[in-house]
This record gives structure tokens, C-alpha cells and sequence, in this order.
């Protein structure tokens, strides 16, 4: 007697990435500048952020970095502590205006220091957040202002024996859309290093923008950033900005020519990837764009050699499903009313899949310690016999157990409704290492990956290969069965089935069941409506000692029904 299983059914979860959003009375909106200045004293952060007003780790100077969630620090908070040396952007009392009138000395209490309206926005960095910690005022454009100046209060809340540096930096939007790809700096460590030398208090800087800012396109994200890691021994202190203030002028707004303000990088990819190339323009919007290879100018669509061209016209070029024939010299030119401007040259080299032919006993050594496929970019080709029954779902997926001379994987197609191979057919499977519920499988994407797939060869059902006999506690060595066993055609004797399930119907959709021996151990089996050979073509679980021949797979632990380390017969 032997129980197979019509087929395995993946449900394939796709999760929503939960990006950590700003917490901000106008979200990340950017602030439209009017009058001759924008001023913040970040003095009611309880309902979050400011408008215009972002906070960032791992800014660099060709990134943003993070964006990260005011919280106070802790959700259950309104206010900070000074001292408090766990990392987070806060909302902390500034140094001045106490309630009684008299300046903070760095001694108060949080009790005291919640009375005071007075608020700044502060920042505690920690080893694994230094440098990067942002304040950022994203500014919608500055056409017509200019004569940009900054005042600003700086707080030394807790100081302590690092030094720690902060720089004045801006970036612009290389396209009204986009992120910047490059930061100026306005004034390098303009704050000063702030040591334990440096006391407890409040710091006014005046910082002359020096025409950076002035009659430029949009968004553009002003930045206070400690862009190098403090420097010193002992603890990192709490800094804090206050009484923000940015002061400028009328003038007058000239078109001005395209400028590359980020080039094209080069690109080394794998065959049936996406490459992308990029670049940051400023100047007087709206641009135009135009993409060349080799000289030539790109057009969407499909190329000769199959890959498909996207945003040739845009910031933004995108190769989809590269081949060894888009490898080449990328260019784009950039115009407007003014003028036109030519980026450098970009190199993109795409490199054909690496691929072997060889045996499925070596692909399972391809896991690392917790059995997930360790090479998911090589193409492998092995070479097998289906011991699993024909999927006659209409689905685009399949799902099969392979099994060769040296031992047996699971074989998963998309896009594959015409792959429904017999059990006992021959097969020839091409595809990359990938891990499902902890079982390793080679995969083929045909359509993504042309070269992958499978090729069926012949059929002879007495080609199956011999099952392997195994006792009911073999799991209980996980390694061994993962390198030798796992999906496998493998055999159990003398066992017998539950109560609740010997003498039962199977039924029409596939089903499990519970068996034991007489020393007590507990297996499952998985059968379905296919396995009509169960009892005599009567498709019910037996009611005698059992032989059952089938795959051997992991299934999820169970806490409610005993298993044998989370494997089972199909």
C-alpha cells in the first residue's frame, strides 16, 4: 500500500513592510517659505513633529538615511530626560525660561524639567547610531529668496566625555521628486565639539549661508547632522536644537542651465535582473531627458535580445530582465529652456547565471546551520524521478517531489500549468536554490528566467525508486534527515493508525493523519483523494498494522497533535 499526495499547495503571504512614518502634524509635507523668515522653537512637540520637519539616522553625505518616528523617546512620555542615555530623538526642556524665571543648571529632575514650556528637540546618539542623527527642514524651493542666514540655539543637555561634531548641510531634489543624491555643506562641525569641557546649556550660532541656498528649484532638505562619529571615551551626550531661524531676501529668480549634480554609476549585474541607472540634475525645471547605449538613443520597449527598456525619456532608466547584450556604455543628456548638458559615461556589464549540472545529495549540502539555501542567484541542473502524484490543480504553480540515485528535493515551477508531470516520470529540472517552511526546493521562474524550467524525459512507474526504511523516531537526528532523508521515498512498517482516524474516509481534499508502534512513537501521514490504493480502492485510513511508502517532508510543529520533530509521510 502505498499514500501520496495529489499535490502541496503554497499560500504565499505578502506581508505589508511596515515603514516607520514620521509622526507629524502635516506629515512630511515640505514648508513654502514666504516673508523674509521661517522660525520654529519646537515648543509643542505632543502632537509630534512640525511641518516641514523630518528626523533621520544614518544620514551620510549621499544620503538621507533612515526616516525615523518621533515617539518622545517613549510613547508614554511627553517630555525626556537630559540623562536618559537610551538612543531616540526627544522632547526634552530646553536650558532657558524655567518656571521660576531662572535658567536650568543640568541638575533638575524630570518633574522639574516638565514644567517649562520651553521645549527643544533633542537627540541621545549611542554607539550603533553614530554619526547619521538628523534634524531636517525640508523646504518646498527657494526661487526669488536669497541672502540666506541661520541663527540657531545649540543645548549641551547632558555633557559628557565624548566630543561630539555637527555640520550644516543641504541637498536639493534632483528632479522635484527624488531624494538627493549629494549633500553641500554649508558649514562644517559649525556647532563646535561639544566635550565634557562644554557646560550645560545653550550655544547661539549665526551661520551665513553664503548664496548656497539662494533661487533654488525644490524640495530641497536643509539638514543639522553629525555626519562624523563623535570622537573620545565615556558616554555620548544629549544635544538639542532650538529657536531655529532662518532669515533671507527678495531676489531675483534667473533660469538657469542643467547641471549633473549626480552621475550615472556604473552597474555589474546577473542575467535576468533589473538594472537601473540614475541621475541628479539641477538647474531651472522642467528638464528633459533622453538615455543613449553606445551612442544610441534608447526607446521603451523590448530589445533585440528580450530585456525591456523603461524610462529611457526619465531621471530614471530601468532594464528589465537584462541580457548579456545591454552590457555597454550608458549616457543621458539633459535639457532645458536654457541649455543642454551629456552625464559621464556609466559602464553596465551583465554576466551570465553561473550553472553546473550535478545531483540533488549536493544541493542539500548548499544550507547553511538552519537549513535555508545558502547560493540563490546559481542555476543547477539535476536530473530525476517524480514520486509525487500529478498536481491537477489549474494553477500557474507546481509543486513535486524529485528524487534521484543520491537523494530527493522539492521542484516548484511559476508560471507552470502546463508542467503536471506523472508520478514516475523522468525529469530534468533547472532552477535556483530557495527555502519554503524550512524545506529546501529548487526553483524555476521560466518567465523571469528563461533558462529555467523542466523537461520531461519519460515515464515508467517501476523506475520509482526503492523507498529507504526508517523507523518513526529517525527525525529525532534533524541533521541526518535533512541531508539524507528529506523528500525522499522513504517506507515505515508496522504501524497503526489513530482511532479516530483507522477505518475513516479519506475524503476529497487532502488529509492527515496520526500513526504509532508499539513502542509508542507517533508519526503522520498525508494522503488525498488520489490515493485510492489506501484499502482495496476504498480511499479509508486502515484499520490493521500498516506498511506506508511516501516522500519524507517537514511539516510546521504542531503543539496540539503530536508529530515527530515536524516531519510527515506523503
Amino acid at each position: 500500500m502505498k499514500l501520496s499526495k495529489k499535490n502541496i499547495i503554497k499560500l504565499l503571504a505578502v506581508t505589508a513592510a511596515g515603514v516607520a512614518l514620521i509622526s507629524s502634524k502635516v506629515g512630511a509635507q515640505p514648508v513654502n517659505l514666504s516673508g523674509t523668515n521661517y522660525f520654529q522653537n519646537f515648543d509643542d512637540l505632543s502632537g509630534g513633529l512640525e511641518p516641514g520637519w523630518l528626523i533621520y539616522t544614518g544620514a551620510t553625505g549621499t544620503s538621507l538615511g533612515v526616516l525615523t518616528s518621533f515617539t518622545n523617546g517613549n510613547p508614554a512620555l511627553t517630555v525626556n530626560d537630559w540623562n536618559n542615555f537610551s538612543f531616540g530623538f526627544k522632547n526634552c526642556a530646553s536650558t532657558n525660561y524655567t518656571p521660576d524665571g531662572t535658567n536650568f543648571i543640568g541638575t533638575e529632575p524630570i518633574a522639574t524639567q516638565a514644567l517649562t514650556a520651553n521645549r527643544v528637540l533633542a537627540v541621545r546618539t549611542t554607539g550603533a547610531n553614530d554619526p547619521g542623527n538628523a534634524f531636517v527642514l525640508k523646504v518646498a524651493n527657494t526661487v526669488g529668496l536669497g541672502k540666506f542666514v541661520l541663527d540657531v540655539d545649540m543645548m549641551m543637555l547632558s555633557p559628557q566625555t565624548r566630543s561630539n561634531n555637527w555640520t550644516l548641510d543641504f541637498g536639493v531634489s534632483p528632479d522635484g521628486i527624488s531624494p538627493p543624491a549629494t549633500f553641500t555643506i554649508i558649514s562644517n562641525n559649525f556647532f563646535g565639539s561639544f566635550t565634557n569641557a562644554s557646560a550645560f546649556g545653550s550655544y547661539h550660532k549665526t551661520i551665513d549661508c553664503a548664496g548656497l541656498l539662494d533661487d533654488q528649484q525644490g524640495p530641497i532638505w536643509i539638514r543639522i547632522v553629525n555626519r562624523t562619529a563623535s570622537t573620545g571615551a565615556g558616554n555620548r551626550p544629549t544635544v538639542g536644537i532650538d529657536n531655529f531661524n532662518l532669515t533671507f531676501t527678495n531676489v531675483p529668480s534667473v533660469p538657469r542651465a542643467p547641471t549633473i549634480v549626480s552621475q550615472p554609476q556604473g552597474v555589474t549585474n546577473l542575467e535576468f535582473t533589473t538594472t537601473s541607472l540614475g541621475v541628479g540634475v539641477g538647474g531651472t525645471s522642467p528638464f528633459t531627458y533622453q538615455w543613449f547605449k553606445d551612442g544610441s538613443p534608447l526607446s521603451d520597449g523590448t530589445t533585440i535580445s528580450g530585456s525591456t527598456i523603461s524610462g529611457s525619456t526619465s531621471p530614471a532608466l530601468t532594464i528589465t530582465g537584462s541580457r548579456a547584450g545591454d552590457s555597454g556604455s550608458y549616457s543621458v543628456t539633459v535639457t532645458n529652456s536654457v541649455d543642454g548638458t551629456n552625464s559621464n559615461p556609466a559602464t553596465v556589464l551583465i554576466n551570465p547565471r553561473p550553472f553546473a549540472i550535478t545531483n540533488i545529495a549536493y544541493l542539500r549540502t548548499l544550507v547553511d546551520n538552519n537549513f535555508l539555501a545558502t547560493n540563490s542567484i546559481s542555476l543547477w541542473q539535476v536530473t530525476g524521478t517524480i514520486t509525487t502524484l500529478t498536481n491537477q490543480t489549474s494553477g500557474n504553480t507546481a509543486s513535486y517531489y524529485l528524487q534521484d540515485g543520491s537523494g530527493g528535493i522539492n521542484i516548484f515551477e511559476t508560471f507552470g500549468s502546463s508542467f503536471r508531470p506523472a508520478q514516475g516520470d523522468v525529469v530534468t529540472f533547472v532552477g535556483f536554490l530557495s527555502s519554503f517552511n524550512s524545506t529546501l526546493e529548487l526553483e524555476a521562474d521560466p518567465v523571469s528566467v528563461p533558462v529555467t524550467g523542466p523537461t520531461i524525459l519519460s515515464n515508467n512507474i517501476a523506475g520509482l525508486p526503492a523507498p529507504r526504511l526508517i523507523s518513526l523516531s529517525v527525525s529525532n537526528n534533524i541533521s541526518f534527515v535533512e541531508t539524507n532523508l528529506e523528500a525522499s521515498m522513504v517506507m515505515i512498517k508496522d504501524v497503526y493508525f489513530a482511532a479516530t482516524n483507522a477505518g475513516g474516509i479519506i475524503g476529497t481534499t487532502n488529509l492527515t493523519a496520526i500513526v504509532t508502534n508499539t513502542a509508542g512513537e507517533f508519526f503522520m501521514v498525508a494522503a488525498s483523494a488520489q490515493d485510492l490504493d489506501v484499502v482495496n480502492g476504498t480511499n479509508t485510513w486502515p484499520t490493521y498494522a500498516s506498511t506506508i511508502i511516501g516522500p519524507l517532508i517537514q511539516n510546521l510543529p504542531n503543539t496540539t497533535t503530536p508529530r515527530n520533530a515536524g516531519y510527515q509521510l506523503s
